[in-house]
């Protein structure tokens, strides 16, 4: 983690069974911060995983690593993934206009959202 500045967990079923993974990114350890990304396999959506890992991996940025706030991006579209981050008291900070090309010639905003360690 403190090489790289980044980390990836692969998320399991209790019968060890992959369904996503979760990321640690961009890691700086003298400002405390670090980017959180989030997937899981479309077949497992809905069963609870993203809520948990994500839930396990903030415990551990605040508790082991002592960040002072972890962040993310999300596609403006993807309503899951705002929907999860926002459960777990996320604050939407910011929008990037035109950030993620989606077609030939589209682009989507994406938004920026943060959770700082209170």
């Amino acid at each position: 983690m403190f090489t790289n500045k980044q980390i990836r967990l692969i998320i399991c079923t209790k019968n060890h069974d992959s369904v996503g993974c979760i990321d640690l990114f961009d890691f700086d350890p003298y400002h405390h911060r670090a980017g959180i990304g989030i997937l899981i396999d479309e077949a497992h959506q809905g069963n609870g995983f993203a809520d948990d890992a994500l839930k396990t991996l903030i415990n551990y940025c605040f508790t082991v690593l002592c960040l002072n706030q972890i962040y993310c991006s999300i596609g403006i579209n993807n309503e899951k993934s705002l929907s999860l981050f926002k459960k777990h008291n996320f604050n939407l900070i910011g929008i990037r206009k035109s950030w993620n090309k989606i077609s030939k010639n589209e682009f989507e905003d994406e938004y920026l959202l943060q959770l700082i360690n209170e």
